[in-house]
C-alpha cells in the first residue's frame, strides 16, 4: 500500500487463519492486477494487513528454473528465489483467472499452471530438499457491511482535517484566538469573545 500510494478507507474486518489465528484488517483499497505478459487485467477490493506471511519458498531452489521450457512466459520469473509475499489472491478471484492447461514438470509434484495473468509454478519442492517450515494460505474474512460502515463514519468524524486555503474571516478568527486566549492560575481558559464588524464584510 505504501509503495503504490493508493487511496484507502477505514474498515474493521476480522481475518481468521490456520489454528484460529486472528487479525484485524483496518484498511481496504481497490487494486488492479495487470499481467506482465499479456493485456489481461482485473480489479478487486483488497484488505491491508501488516504482513501476509513469511518469505516463500522456504528455501531458494535454483534447480527448479531448469525445468521450465523456454517458450513459457511466467508471471514470476524468479519463483524459485525466497522472497516477500505482496498479495494473497482470494478463492473468488483464483477460479476466475485459472485456465485448463496444467503440466507436471517434476516427480516431486511441481506443476506448470496456465492462468490469465500468465504461467505460474505450483506444487511441492524437489525431493530431498531441507524444508524449514510448511506454509498454508487459508484465511477467512468475516465481513459485516453495516458494522464496517459505522466504523468508517466514526473514523471520518474523528479524523483531523487540515484545511490549507482559509478565507479572510477564518484567518482573522484564528489570529483572534491566538492573541486573546490564555489560562489563569487555576488552569481555566479565559477567552475574549470576537465581535463581527465591517472587517468581515
Amino acid at each position: 500500500m505504501k509503495k503504490l500510494r493508493l487511496p484507502r478507507k477505514r474498515v474493521n474486518l476480522p481475518i481468521t487463519g490456520v489454528a484460529e489465528s486472528k487479525h484485524n484488517a483496518e484498511y481496504e483499497l481497490t487494486v488492479v492486477l495487470r499481467s506482465c505478459v499479456n493485456s489481461f487485467s482485473i480489479s478487486r477490493q483488497a484488505l491491508v494487513l501488516p504482513k501476509i506471511t513469511g518469505c516463500l519458498p522456504a528455501n531458494t531452489n535454483n534447480s527448479l528454473k531448469l525445468s521450465i521450457p523456454n517458450n513459457i512466459k511466467l508471471v514470476d520469473p524468479y519463483f524459485y528465489k525466497r522472497g516477500k509475499i505482496d498479495i494473497l489472491i482470494g478463492a473468488d478471484t483464483y477460479w476466475e483467472i485459472m485456465c485448463n492447461n496444467i503440466f507436471k514438470i517434476s516427480p516431486a509434484g511441481v506443476y506448470l499452471q496456465k492462468t490469465k495473468l500468465g504461467w505460474i509454478v505450483a506444487g511441492g519442492t524437489a525431493r530431498g530438499a531441507n524444508i524449514a517450515l510448511s506454509s498454508c494460505m487459508l484465511t477467512c474474512a468475516e465481513r459485516n457491511n453495516k458494522l464496517s460502515e459505522q466504523i468508517e463514519m466514526f473514523w471520518k468524524t474523528e479524523e483531523c482535517m487540515i484545511k490549507e486555503n482559509w478565507s479572510e474571516e477564518e484567518k482573522l478568527c484564528d489570529e483572534h484566538f491566538i492573541q486573546n486566549t490564555k489560562r489563569d492560575e487555576n488552569g481555566k481558559f479565559i477567552v475574549k469573545l470576537p465581535l463581527k464588524d465591517n472587517t468581515f464584510r
